[in-house]
Order: structure tokens, then sequence, then C-alpha cells
């Protein structure tokens, strides 16, 4: 998520949120399955081609001189 808003030029700001501790093992990093499964999904994601809303491709036309 956070890779496709920074394609999208949205800016990401982190709050503190109050938080119980984690109870129970990770599902990610505790077996080699759910490792395997990040590490693909998040290959996935990063090979993607980023998403350029309109208006920043339209700017980028203008700017070199490109109608459509």
């Amino acid at each position: 998520m956070v890779v496709r808003a920074a394609d999208a030029g949205w800016r990401v700001t982190e709050h503190d949120v109050p938080y119980l501790p984690r109870s129970g093992a990770s599902k990610v990093t505790g077996t080699w399955r759910g490792t395997w499964q990040a590490v693909r999904d998040m290959s996935r994601v990063l090979a993607e081609a980023p998403v350029v809303p309109e208006a920043t491709a339209a700017q980028s036309r203008a700017q070199r001189g490109i109608r459509r």
C-alpha cells in the first residue's frame, strides 16, 4: 500500500496509536511458508509499473510540449 501511495503522489504520515502487545506468534515471519508468501507478494508489488495519476501525466506532457 505504501509503495502504491507514493507512486500516486500521496503523502504518508505516521501517527501514534494505542495498542496492546502482540499475543501469539507472527504468521509472516514465524514460518517458512509465511515468510515465502510475504517475499513473493512484496516482489510482485515492487515489480509493477508505477501508477501515474492523470494530472501528473498531463503536467509532464505539458512540460515537454506534448499535446494529446
